[in-house]
């Protein structure tokens, strides 16, 4: 940060003042990372109803947390590990206090919307049936699939993200890969060759 820039942030009155941070920079943080977390949440998350609370949290958490970003990994890959230890918590916690649904209940409350197509009906219980799959994994390998088979994220990315060795993301993600393969097929999501 430039002296000039670090005149305005110090500048603000202390009403607008959040630590470090002036309303205004965080604003403008907040602007840019908000499709980038948003995206990164609801790919760990799969769908559900909570996206824009844990997007929220997560900016709470980035709030709380800046002063101890030190600028070893670019922001946005440390906005990126935040957003994926948010979700992530979220998760165990929803895991705690599920109230366990029948997937025929699922289906049933989706044949019920008269407004989705057939086509519509049948990819949101496609992704349904993954994330009910990716629930199974651990937190380590389901972080790891998402950022990297919904994220896209390169294994170096990954690994700047989360803060472990390439060869432990390849190792993790292949894992991973193999236990979503299995469950899949036993859950009759996917043709067994013969």
């Amino acid at each position: 940060m430039d002296q000039s820039s670090r005149d305005v942030t110090y500048a603000a009155p202390a009403a607008e003042r959040i630590g470090e941070l002036t309303r205004p920079a965080f604003d403008a943080l907040y602007r840019e990372y908000r499709r980038k977390v948003f995206a990164t949440v609801q790919h760990v998350l799969g769908p559900c109803d909570e996206i824009e609370d844990v997007v929220q949290n997560v900016f709470i958490e980035i709030l709380r947390s800046l002063d101890r970003f030190q600028g070893n990994s670019q922001l946005s890959t440390w906005i990126y590990r935040v957003s994926v230890n948010v979700a992530l918590q979220h998760i165990r916690k929803r895991r705690r206090r599920r109230v366990f649904l029948f997937f025929s209940d699922e289906e049933r409350q989706m044949e019920t919307r008269s407004y989705d197509t057939r086509a519509q009906m049948e990819e949101r219980q496609a992704v349904s049936k993954l994330y009910r799959v990716l629930d199974r994994l651990s937190d380590k390998k389901r972080a790891i699939f998402v950022l990297h088979e919904l994220e896209g994220l390169p294994v170096e990315r990954i690994a700047e993200v989360c803060e472990i060795p390439q060869n432990t993301v390849r190792s993790r993600l292949l894992a991973a890969r193999l236990e979503v393969t299995e469950r899949m097929r036993k859950a009759g999501m996917l043709e067994v060759e013969q």
